[in-house]
């Protein structure tokens, strides 16, 4: 069995909240595909 790193990411993101202030946010993107 082996493991394949298909993206190892960490795009950067502005949010909004309910108040209407903004702030950056970083997702943390892991996928990996296992075959046989």
């Amino acid at each position: 069995m082996t493991w394949t790193v298909e993206r190892a990411d960490a795009p950067r993101r502005t949010a909004t909240g309910p108040d209407g202030r903004t702030a950056e946010v970083i997702d943390h993107i892991l996928l990996i595909r296992r075959t046989a």
